[in-house]
Protein backbone atom coordinates (compact mmCIF):
# COMPACT_ATOMS: atom_id res chain seq x y z
CA UNK A 1 0.00 0.00 0.00
CA UNK A 2 2.79 2.23 -0.44
CA UNK A 3 1.45 3.63 -3.13
CA UNK A 4 -1.21 5.38 -1.12
CA UNK A 5 1.74 7.63 1.34
CA UNK A 6 1.47 10.82 -0.85
CA UNK A 7 -1.88 11.11 0.17
CA UNK A 8 -0.89 12.14 3.65
CA UNK A 9 0.49 15.29 2.62
CA UNK A 10 -2.99 16.69 1.97
CA UNK A 11 -3.48 15.53 6.03
CA UNK A 12 -4.07 18.33 8.56
CA UNK A 13 -1.14 17.31 11.27
CA UNK A 14 -2.39 18.32 14.95
CA UNK A 15 -0.33 17.49 18.42
CA UNK A 16 -1.42 17.58 21.83
CA UNK A 17 1.57 17.43 24.59
CA UNK A 18 1.20 15.67 27.97
CA UNK A 19 -1.94 13.39 27.02
CA UNK A 20 -1.81 9.90 28.33
CA UNK A 21 -2.62 7.46 25.23
CA UNK A 22 -6.20 6.65 24.77
CA UNK A 23 -7.50 3.42 22.58
CA UNK A 24 -10.06 4.65 20.08
CA UNK A 25 -11.99 2.77 17.69
CA UNK A 26 -12.86 3.67 13.66
CA UNK A 27 -15.95 1.45 12.52
CA UNK A 28 -17.63 1.37 8.97
CA UNK A 29 -21.17 0.30 7.91
CA UNK A 30 -21.92 0.46 4.75
CA UNK A 31 -23.90 -2.70 3.24
CA UNK A 32 -23.16 -2.06 -0.64
CA UNK A 33 -19.78 -2.86 0.04
CA UNK A 34 -17.85 -5.56 -1.50
CA UNK A 35 -16.74 -8.35 0.81
CA UNK A 36 -12.74 -8.23 0.39
CA UNK A 37 -12.80 -4.49 -0.72
CA UNK A 38 -9.91 -2.51 1.28
CA UNK A 39 -9.87 0.10 3.50
CA UNK A 40 -6.63 2.95 4.27
CA UNK A 41 -6.78 4.60 7.32
CA UNK A 42 -3.95 7.49 7.27
CA UNK A 43 -2.76 8.94 10.56
CA UNK A 44 0.40 10.93 11.66
CA UNK A 45 2.48 9.50 14.67
CA UNK A 46 5.26 11.01 15.50
CA UNK A 47 5.59 13.29 12.59
CA UNK A 48 5.60 10.86 10.41
CA UNK A 49 2.39 9.33 8.27
CA UNK A 50 1.77 6.00 9.16
CA UNK A 51 -1.11 3.91 7.30
CA UNK A 52 -2.79 0.58 8.45
CA UNK A 53 -5.25 -1.73 6.18
CA UNK A 54 -7.95 -3.66 6.41
CA UNK A 55 -10.77 -5.44 4.31
CA UNK A 56 -14.78 -5.29 4.12
CA UNK A 57 -16.42 -8.15 5.76
CA UNK A 58 -20.44 -7.89 5.21
CA UNK A 59 -20.36 -4.42 4.52
CA UNK A 60 -18.47 -3.42 7.81
CA UNK A 61 -15.43 -2.34 8.57
CA UNK A 62 -12.96 -1.27 11.54
CA UNK A 63 -9.93 -0.05 13.24
CA UNK A 64 -7.97 -0.25 16.46
CA UNK A 65 -5.43 2.29 17.68
CA UNK A 66 -4.03 4.37 19.90
CA UNK A 67 -3.20 7.74 20.09
CA UNK A 68 -1.36 10.24 22.35
CA UNK A 69 -2.53 13.42 20.78
CA UNK A 70 -6.08 14.24 18.96
CA UNK A 71 -5.69 13.15 15.31
CA UNK A 72 -7.33 14.20 11.99
CA UNK A 73 -7.40 10.66 10.15
CA UNK A 74 -8.29 10.15 6.54
CA UNK A 75 -9.85 7.30 5.45
CA UNK A 76 -10.25 5.73 1.79
CA UNK A 77 -12.03 2.64 0.37
CA UNK A 78 -10.07 0.77 -2.70
CA UNK A 79 -11.22 -0.89 -5.22
CA UNK A 80 -10.15 -4.69 -4.60
CA UNK A 81 -10.05 -5.70 -8.26
CA UNK A 82 -8.89 -2.25 -9.90
CA UNK A 83 -6.38 -1.08 -7.30
CA UNK A 84 -8.36 2.53 -7.51
CA UNK A 85 -9.46 4.63 -4.60
CA UNK A 86 -13.12 4.87 -4.62
CA UNK A 87 -13.66 8.05 -2.14
CA UNK A 88 -12.51 9.25 1.15
CA UNK A 89 -13.19 11.37 3.90
CA UNK A 90 -11.61 12.75 6.68
CA UNK A 91 -12.54 13.34 10.59
CA UNK A 92 -11.34 14.34 14.28
CA UNK A 93 -10.82 11.80 16.62
CA UNK A 94 -9.62 12.46 20.60
CA UNK A 95 -11.53 9.19 22.66
CA UNK A 96 -13.92 6.80 22.32
CA UNK A 97 -15.46 5.56 18.53
CA UNK A 98 -15.90 7.53 15.32
CA UNK A 99 -18.56 5.70 13.25
CA UNK A 100 -19.29 6.44 9.64
CA UNK A 101 -22.23 4.69 8.26
CA UNK A 102 -23.31 5.09 4.40
CA UNK A 103 -25.01 3.28 1.47
CA UNK A 104 -22.08 3.42 -1.04
CA UNK A 105 -19.42 6.56 -0.24
CA UNK A 106 -17.17 7.74 2.23
CA UNK A 107 -17.73 10.54 0.90
CA UNK A 108 -21.29 11.07 2.28
CA UNK A 109 -21.18 8.94 4.83
CA UNK A 110 -22.58 10.25 8.41
CA UNK A 111 -19.88 10.34 10.98
CA UNK A 112 -20.46 10.26 14.62
CA UNK A 113 -17.66 10.55 16.94
CA UNK A 114 -16.33 12.55 20.46
CA UNK A 115 -16.98 16.34 20.96
CA UNK A 116 -13.99 17.48 18.50
CA UNK A 117 -15.35 15.65 15.82
CA UNK A 118 -18.44 17.43 16.00
CA UNK A 119 -16.73 20.28 16.52
CA UNK A 120 -14.76 19.86 13.23
CA UNK A 121 -18.03 18.86 11.11
CA UNK A 122 -19.33 22.17 12.51
CA UNK A 123 -16.35 24.36 11.57
CA UNK A 124 -16.19 22.31 7.92
CA UNK A 125 -19.53 23.03 6.99
CA UNK A 126 -19.02 26.78 7.78
CA UNK A 127 -15.89 27.79 5.61
CA UNK A 128 -17.27 24.75 2.73
CA UNK A 129 -19.35 27.70 1.15
CA UNK A 130 -16.11 30.04 1.25
CA UNK A 131 -13.49 27.07 0.14
CA UNK A 132 -16.11 25.84 -2.85
CA UNK A 133 -16.39 29.60 -4.34
CA UNK A 134 -12.40 30.16 -4.32
CA UNK A 135 -11.70 26.91 -6.26
CA UNK A 136 -14.28 28.32 -8.76
CA UNK A 137 -12.64 31.45 -9.08
CA UNK A 138 -9.32 30.06 -9.52
CA UNK A 139 -10.13 28.12 -11.98
CA UNK A 140 -12.11 31.08 -13.66
CA UNK A 141 -8.88 32.95 -13.42
CA UNK A 142 -6.74 30.43 -15.09
CA UNK A 143 -9.21 30.17 -17.99
CA UNK A 144 -8.92 34.44 -18.15
CA UNK A 145 -5.37 34.17 -18.19
CA UNK A 146 -4.90 32.70 -21.73
CA UNK A 147 -6.87 35.65 -23.17
CA UNK A 148 -5.16 38.94 -22.65
CA UNK A 149 -8.46 41.19 -23.74
CA UNK A 150 -9.80 39.79 -20.11
CA UNK A 151 -7.83 41.58 -17.95
CA UNK A 152 -10.05 43.87 -16.24
CA UNK A 153 -12.39 40.85 -15.41
CA UNK A 154 -9.52 39.27 -14.21
CA UNK A 155 -8.54 42.47 -11.74
CA UNK A 156 -12.08 42.56 -10.53
CA UNK A 157 -11.54 38.50 -9.83
CA UNK A 158 -8.62 39.09 -7.71
CA UNK A 159 -10.51 41.61 -5.37
CA UNK A 160 -12.97 39.08 -5.73
CA UNK A 161 -10.68 36.55 -4.52
CA UNK A 162 -9.45 38.67 -1.74
CA UNK A 163 -12.84 39.06 -0.24
CA UNK A 164 -13.78 35.73 -0.09
CA UNK A 165 -10.11 34.75 1.82
CA UNK A 166 -11.12 37.85 4.42
CA UNK A 167 -14.67 36.03 4.71
CA UNK A 168 -12.92 33.02 5.46
CA UNK A 169 -10.36 34.23 7.81
CA UNK A 170 -13.35 35.99 9.70
CA UNK A 171 -15.35 32.77 9.94
CA UNK A 172 -12.00 30.90 11.43
CA UNK A 173 -11.84 33.63 14.11
CA UNK A 174 -15.30 33.35 15.01
CA UNK A 175 -14.75 29.72 15.73
CA UNK A 176 -11.90 30.45 17.83
CA UNK A 177 -13.22 33.08 19.64
CA UNK A 178 -16.50 31.39 20.81
CA UNK A 179 -14.71 28.44 21.36
CA UNK A 180 -12.23 29.00 23.82
CA UNK A 181 -11.98 25.29 25.58
CA UNK A 182 -12.13 23.60 21.87
CA UNK A 183 -8.36 22.19 20.66
CA UNK A 184 -9.82 22.64 17.50
CA UNK A 185 -9.19 26.06 17.85
CA UNK A 186 -5.54 26.10 18.54
CA UNK A 187 -5.33 23.88 15.69
CA UNK A 188 -7.23 26.69 13.14
CA UNK A 189 -5.28 29.50 15.26
CA UNK A 190 -2.15 27.54 13.83
CA UNK A 191 -3.25 27.73 10.09
CA UNK A 192 -2.76 31.84 10.74
CA UNK A 193 1.15 31.20 11.50
CA UNK A 194 3.00 30.07 8.60
CA UNK A 195 4.82 32.56 6.75
CA UNK A 196 4.90 36.90 8.21
CA UNK A 197 2.60 36.53 11.46
CA UNK A 198 0.73 39.58 11.98
CA UNK A 199 1.35 39.29 15.87
CA UNK A 200 -1.35 42.01 16.64
CA UNK A 201 -3.98 39.63 15.38
CA UNK A 202 -2.39 36.43 16.45
CA UNK A 203 -1.35 37.30 20.41
CA UNK A 204 -5.02 37.72 21.42
CA UNK A 205 -6.34 35.25 19.97
CA UNK A 206 -4.22 33.05 21.54
CA UNK A 207 -4.69 34.62 24.95
CA UNK A 208 -8.23 33.99 24.78
CA UNK A 209 -8.02 30.53 24.60
CA UNK A 210 -7.90 28.22 28.31
CA UNK A 211 -4.78 28.18 30.11
CA UNK A 212 -4.51 24.27 29.59
CA UNK A 213 -4.45 24.69 25.70
CA UNK A 214 -2.27 27.66 26.15
CA UNK A 215 -0.09 25.19 27.89
CA UNK A 216 -0.21 22.25 25.57
CA UNK A 217 3.09 21.64 23.08
CA UNK A 218 0.96 23.01 20.42
CA UNK A 219 0.08 26.21 22.36
CA UNK A 220 3.23 26.78 23.48
CA UNK A 221 4.55 26.10 19.89
CA UNK A 222 1.95 28.56 18.81
CA UNK A 223 3.23 31.52 21.54
CA UNK A 224 7.01 30.60 20.33
CA UNK A 225 5.87 31.60 16.77
CA UNK A 226 3.84 34.57 17.57
CA UNK A 227 6.88 36.01 20.45
CA UNK A 228 9.49 35.79 16.98
CA UNK A 229 6.52 37.88 15.38
CA UNK A 230 6.63 40.35 18.11
CA UNK A 231 10.42 40.51 17.54
CA UNK A 232 10.45 41.43 13.52
CA UNK A 233 6.80 43.29 13.63
CA UNK A 234 7.25 46.71 11.45
CA UNK A 235 8.81 49.58 13.95
CA UNK A 236 11.06 46.75 15.80
CA UNK A 237 14.28 46.99 15.91
CA UNK A 238 15.52 43.67 14.06
CA UNK A 239 17.53 41.22 16.41
CA UNK A 240 20.91 40.87 15.31
CA UNK A 241 22.73 38.52 14.05
CA UNK A 242 26.11 37.16 12.95
CA UNK A 243 27.12 34.79 10.42
CA UNK A 244 29.99 33.82 7.79
CA UNK A 245 30.51 35.73 4.54
CA UNK A 246 31.58 34.21 1.34
CA UNK A 247 35.56 34.15 2.65
CA UNK A 248 33.74 32.34 5.84
CA UNK A 249 34.81 36.25 8.13
CA UNK A 250 32.33 36.73 10.42
CA UNK A 251 29.88 39.67 9.72
CA UNK A 252 26.59 41.07 11.63
CA UNK A 253 23.58 42.96 10.59
CA UNK A 254 24.60 45.40 12.63
CA UNK A 255 27.80 45.97 10.83
CA UNK A 256 25.43 46.16 7.53
CA UNK A 257 22.81 48.49 8.80
CA UNK A 258 25.36 50.99 9.87
CA UNK A 259 27.08 51.04 6.47
CA UNK A 260 23.72 52.55 4.95
CA UNK A 261 20.21 54.47 5.38
CA UNK A 262 18.32 51.18 4.55
CA UNK A 263 18.82 47.95 4.50
CA UNK A 264 17.21 44.64 2.95
CA UNK A 265 17.39 41.66 4.40
CA UNK A 266 17.16 39.00 1.67
CA UNK A 267 16.31 35.73 2.49
CA UNK A 268 16.78 32.86 -0.80
CA UNK A 269 18.52 29.98 -1.85
CA UNK A 270 20.47 28.91 -5.14
CA UNK A 271 18.10 26.25 -5.69
CA UNK A 272 14.43 28.23 -4.84
CA UNK A 273 13.26 28.99 -8.32
CA UNK A 274 11.18 32.35 -7.09
CA UNK A 275 14.35 33.63 -5.82
CA UNK A 276 16.22 33.07 -8.50
CA UNK A 277 13.54 34.49 -10.45
CA UNK A 278 12.71 37.64 -8.09
CA UNK A 279 16.60 38.16 -8.40
CA UNK A 280 16.88 40.55 -11.16
CA UNK A 281 14.20 42.84 -9.16
CA UNK A 282 16.41 42.94 -6.71
CA UNK A 283 19.69 43.87 -8.64
CA UNK A 284 17.62 46.66 -10.56
CA UNK A 285 16.69 48.08 -7.11
CA UNK A 286 20.54 47.79 -5.66
CA UNK A 287 21.89 49.47 -9.28
CA UNK A 288 19.49 52.20 -8.92
CA UNK A 289 19.54 52.89 -5.01
CA UNK A 290 23.03 51.71 -3.53
CA UNK A 291 24.78 55.54 -4.15
CA UNK A 292 21.53 56.68 -2.01
CA UNK A 293 22.35 54.72 1.02
CA UNK A 294 20.58 51.11 -0.18
CA UNK A 295 22.59 48.07 1.27
CA UNK A 296 21.62 44.66 1.09
CA UNK A 297 22.19 41.63 3.28
CA UNK A 298 21.54 37.99 2.08
CA UNK A 299 20.96 35.32 3.91
CA UNK A 300 20.84 31.86 1.75
CA UNK A 301 19.63 28.57 2.87
CA UNK A 302 22.40 26.92 0.90
CA UNK A 303 23.60 23.43 1.88
CA UNK A 304 26.27 23.66 -1.34
CA UNK A 305 28.87 26.20 -1.10
CA UNK A 306 29.72 25.85 -4.29
CA UNK A 307 25.72 26.09 -5.59
CA UNK A 308 25.73 29.04 -3.31
CA UNK A 309 29.14 31.29 -4.21
CA UNK A 310 28.18 30.33 -7.92
CA UNK A 311 24.40 31.59 -8.09
CA UNK A 312 25.64 34.82 -6.52
CA UNK A 313 28.01 34.91 -9.16
CA UNK A 314 25.43 34.16 -12.11
CA UNK A 315 22.80 36.52 -10.45
CA UNK A 316 25.39 39.38 -10.53
CA UNK A 317 24.51 39.75 -6.71
CA UNK A 318 27.21 42.20 -5.22
CA UNK A 319 26.42 42.95 -1.62
CA UNK A 320 26.64 41.30 1.09
CA UNK A 321 26.01 37.64 1.78
CA UNK A 322 25.79 35.22 4.61
CA UNK A 323 25.22 31.79 5.70
CA UNK A 324 26.02 29.06 7.48
CA UNK A 325 25.16 26.04 4.84
CA UNK A 326 22.56 24.21 6.87
CA UNK A 327 19.39 24.06 4.89
CA UNK A 328 16.12 25.18 6.51
CA UNK A 329 18.56 24.74 10.03
CA UNK A 330 20.06 28.02 9.13
CA UNK A 331 19.95 29.82 12.55
CA UNK A 332 19.41 33.26 10.83
CA UNK A 333 15.81 31.84 9.53
CA UNK A 334 14.85 30.19 12.47
CA UNK A 335 15.61 33.57 14.78
CA UNK A 336 13.60 35.42 12.60
CA UNK A 337 10.65 32.66 12.22
CA UNK A 338 11.14 31.89 8.32
CA UNK A 339 9.39 29.34 7.12
CA UNK A 340 9.39 29.48 3.23
CA UNK A 341 11.74 31.64 0.94
CA UNK A 342 11.61 34.42 -1.08
CA UNK A 343 11.27 36.67 2.43
CA UNK A 344 12.69 39.71 3.27
CA UNK A 345 12.86 42.88 5.74
CA UNK A 346 13.33 46.37 5.19
CA UNK A 347 14.89 47.95 7.62
CA UNK A 348 15.71 51.81 8.38
CA UNK A 349 18.84 53.57 9.55
CA UNK A 350 18.43 52.58 12.65
CA UNK A 351 17.42 48.85 12.31
CA UNK A 352 14.00 49.14 12.69
CA UNK A 353 11.78 47.25 10.42
CA UNK A 354 9.88 49.20 7.70
CA UNK A 355 8.31 46.63 5.72
CA UNK A 356 8.17 42.54 5.16
CA UNK A 357 8.16 40.29 1.87
CA UNK A 358 8.31 43.69 -0.29
CA UNK A 359 9.34 42.01 -4.19
CA UNK A 360 9.58 43.44 -7.24
CA UNK A 361 7.93 46.64 -7.95
CA UNK A 362 6.54 47.23 -4.32
CA UNK A 363 10.04 47.20 -3.15
CA UNK A 364 11.55 49.43 -5.61
CA UNK A 365 8.73 52.14 -5.13
CA UNK A 366 9.15 52.01 -1.58
CA UNK A 367 12.77 52.84 -1.65
CA UNK A 368 11.92 55.52 -4.08
CA UNK A 369 9.21 56.94 -1.45
CA UNK A 370 12.43 56.15 1.39
CA UNK A 371 15.60 57.43 -0.80
CA UNK A 372 14.41 59.96 -3.54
Amino acid sequence: MKKYLSLGLFMAIVFLSNAQTKQVRVEGNFPKWTNGDQVVLLRVVDNALKQDTTKVVKGKFSFKLELDQPSRLSVYSVAAVSGKIKDNNSFYIDQGTVKLTGKDSLKNAVIKGSKITVEAQELDKQVAPFQHKLVNLRQHAQELLKDESKKAELEQLNVDYKLLIDSLRETKVSFIKTHPQSFLSLITLNEFLGGAIDYNFAQPLLSGLSADLQKSSLGKDAQRKITIAKATNIGEVLPDFTSKDTLGSELSLTEVVKKGKVTLVDFWASWCVPCRKENPNIVKAYKEFHHKGFNILSVSLDRSAGAWKQAIVNDEMTWYHVSSLNYWDEPVAKLYGITGVPDSFLLDGQGKVIARGLRAEALYAKLQEILD
